[in-house]
């Protein structure tokens, strides 16, 4: 496992879950704003030093530390952006926060606690701007931002200005539309778009510009709000700075959309022209190429079978609009180097759409694909077809929906979801649901990346046989915990080993449904067999909301529960808290608990829940 020095290093590299090998997120329209008038700007100077770090604390002579540009983390997606944090950068806004508030009556508190390391910066003047110091060469921006939603809840339109180098470089295109969710959530799982029915959360969308240049190492790029620039406020809360490379060409053996009649970057509806393509493609054995360009789609759903799509790049391949998914209706899918960008501004889920679903069936991929304003991005398995076996997602960009980000249902086995980055999601980012009349088997999260989740958890398993989170990072989990095993939502029993490896949770856990969840709980819901084959393996898990590690019932026993070498580091409540609803066994080795906030244990229910201590377990 990390030795406690070097997770605290890890930390103060990456206190916002933010600094790897290239840093973790990524963007929303890729279609630039208009350019701006010449008359409204202002030069960005005066801006102030940061007065305290991504974790909320002040920050030394030295600064926030220093970004990488080329190093690969050791946990957690490799990405190839760099993340740069608002409130870590020079600025004449102000920083919210450290806030991780929920349904706050100061709107202010509530939308720092869905900011990454529940700090971010406001500006709400003309002027006022934000200045970052480039690390690396980039030609990419991403933008994650909230502007007050219209009062009618239909969205609200605004800029802002990009300036490099002191020059207003573009007018950033700004919309609240795909934000700003009400309704209340401990009711329902739906939302609705009417500020009137309350619980405003969701705050956050992002924006994204491919530039026609390089930004070199070293330049300052500022975000600022001028007088052409007019919403009330804007609340920033970091930038992606991406090095995009050149578009990928024409594979051999491939057809062109275009050959088909689409034709990108002219706002006219392509789906019928790529359905077109693909079902040529199908009956001639070839593959379907996307040429770079945004294309839109609004009234076709794609259906591919046993064929790839490929595109130029995730920057430079795009379809777009109110039916821009795939369904894969059987096994041989594969999608690789493009971006699809939906059109869901609410939950309902039975409206919902997938960026990509249906069976899957044998030895289907997606690889490097952006997804983005989806109900979900890929929705794997489906009732009454053969189960999805083999499947590899790898390399994807998951950004900005209403429900789960990647979830492995209805028997899903032998799958790999790997090298993905999932931010914002309104359900959990990464799950295993074991759904079918077979259990979900064999199935392994491995190095990725879930951040923010505005609802639910970062990673879930539900029941199944032998499947695993390793060598994952989890960061800023709004109402749930990081990473939650249970049997629930009628999923089939735990059989085999269930492994939780090499994670890192930060700043996980929340308050939903009356309970205090911790950052990794299991959670025996569902009256079925206990929940058994639980290993918990270095996992590093600091700042919890409230305990580390959470364990409850009310129905299923926790048997066997093995924690070795784990480190819980400043919980807000416990290290280890033990409901009294919980029944079970545990074996714990060398368990460290440090700067609990109530106590490193809680076992209130020390009758029937037994700890073993198999020695070197330290605080608790």
């Amino acid at each position: 496992m990390m030795s406690r020095a070097a997770f605290l290093a890890f930390l103060a590299v990456f206190p916002a879950c933010s600094r790897s090998g290239g840093g973790f997120k990524d963007g929303d329209a890729l279609t630039p704003g208009g350019d701006a008038s010449a008359d409204d700007e202002v030069s960005p100077d005066g801006a102030t030093a940061p007065s305290s770090d991504a974790m909320g604390n002040p920050q030394g002579q030295d600064g926030p530390a220093p970004i990488s540009c080329n190093s690969a983390p050791t946990r957690g997606a490799n990405v190839p952006y760099q993340e740069y944090e608002a409130e870590s950068a020079a600025t004449t806004g102000a920083i919210i926060g450290p806030s991780r508030a929920v349904n706050d009556p100061n709107v202010f508190n509530s939308i720092a606690g869905e900011s990454s390391g529940r700090l971010a910066v406001k500006l709400s003047g003309t002027g006022q701007n934000i200045r970052f110091t480039t690390s690396c060469v980039a030609n990419s921006i991403v933008v994650r931002y909230v502007i007050p939603d219209s009062s009618d809840g239909s969205g609200a339109q605004a800029t802002l200005g990009l300036y490099v180098n002191g020059t207003r470089v573009q007018s950033l295109a700004l919309t609240s539309q795909y934000a700003w969710a009400y309704g209340n959530p401990a009711s329902t799982d739906a939302t609705t778009n009417d500020p009137g029915d309350g619980f405003a959360r969701h705050f956050y969308d992002e924006t994204n510009l491919l530039l026609s240049s390089d930004i070199p190492a070293g330049a300052t790029v500022t975000l600022q709000q001028d007088a052409s620039d007019t919403a009330a406020y804007y609340v920033i809360d970091f930038i992606d700075l991406e090095e995009v490379p050149a578009a990928l060409t024409q594979p051999a053996n491939s057809l062109s959309v275009t050959d088909y009649g689409a034709t990108p970057n002219d706002g006219t509806d392509d789906g019928a022209a790529i359905q077109n393509c693909i079902n040529a493609a199908g009956n001639q054995n070839k593959e379907v190429w996307l040429p770079p360009g945004s294309y839109l789609d609004a009234s076709t759903t794609l259906t591919v079978q046993n064929l790839k799509v490929q595109g130029a790049g995730m920057w430079r391949s795009i379809i777009q609009g109110a039916s821009a998914s795939f369904v894969c209706s059987g096994g041989g899918c594969q999608f690789s180097d493009l971006a699809i960008f939906g059109n869901v501004t609410l939950r309902d889920d039975a409206h919902g759409v997938h960026a990509f679903g249906g069976p899957f069936g044998a030895n289907s991929r997606i690889d490097n694909v952006w997804m983005e304003h989806f109900t979900t991005g890929p929705w794997i398995g489906q009732s009454g077809s053969p189960p999805t076996e083999g499947m590899v997602i790898n390399g994807c960009r998951i950004r900005d929906l209403y429900a789960d980000g990647v979830n492995l249902n209805t028997s899903t086995s032998n799958t790999m979801v790997t090298q993905c980055n999932a931010r914002s999601t309104g359900d959990d980012a990464f799950a295993s649901w074991s759904s079918g009349d077979g259990p979900n088997a064999n199935n392994v999260f491995q190095f990725d990346t879930a951040q923010l989740p505005w609802r639910a958890n970062c990673y879930a398993i539900y029941g199944g046989t032998s499947n695993t989170i390793e060598d994952s990072v989890c960061a800023d989990t709004v109402t749930y915990p990081g990473i939650l095993i249970s049997q629930d939502f009628n999923s089939s029993p735990f059989s085999g080993t269930t492994s939780i490896a090499r994670d890192s949770l930060l700043r996980s856990g929340g308050d939903m449904y009356g309970k205090n969840w911790g950052a990794l709980t299991i959670y025996g819901l569902q009256m079925s067999n206990a929940i058994t084959g639980v290993q918990i393996q270095s996992v590093d898990i600091d700042a919890a909301t409230f305990s580390g590690v959470y364990l409850l019932g009310p129905d299923d026993a926790i048997q066997g529960l093995t924690l070795t070498d784990v480190t819980l580091a400043n919980p807000g409540t416990y290290g280890i808290d033990v409901d009294p609803s919980a029944t079970g066994t545990a074996t714990a080795t060398d368990v460290v608990v440090t700067n609990a906030g109530t106590a490193g244990l809680s076992n209130q229910a020390a009758s029937v829940f037994t700890i073993d201590r198999g020695g070197g377990d330290v605080g608790w």
